[in-house]
């Protein structure tokens, strides 16, 4: 998270907890280290990513912008990180409907 303090002690247990009882989640993580997103361009509805100057977890080095829709919109929010929706729920809300 980009804003870390805005997550209790409990439900930071929780995650790691989640993850570390996923089944899939070493999987997913090789495959997403592994593979490259290809054919994004074909996509022909409306894409929005949202890339928080506070990400920690993805390199902007890994982000693939060239595979995406040329339509595309692409925003660095500045506070946050790899999970937006516990740093400002609000904030990405708005983004996510055009609102920001």
């Amino acid at each position: 998270m980009g804003e870390p303090k805005r997550v209790s002690a409990d439900a930071a247990a929780r995650f790691v907890s989640d993850l570390a009882d996923s089944p899939g989640f070493v999987a997913t993580v090789l495959d997403t280290h592994l593979r490259r997103f290809h054919g994004g361009g074909a996509i022909d509805v409306p894409v929005t990513i949202v890339y928080g100057q506070r990400e920690r977890i993805v390199p902007l080095a890994a982000c693939r912008r060239e595979e995406l829709p040329a339509n595309s919109r692409w925003l660095t929010p500045p506070r946050l990180g790899h999970v937006p929706m516990w740093d400002d729920p609000d904030a990405l809300a708005r983004i996510l409907l055009g609102r920001a």
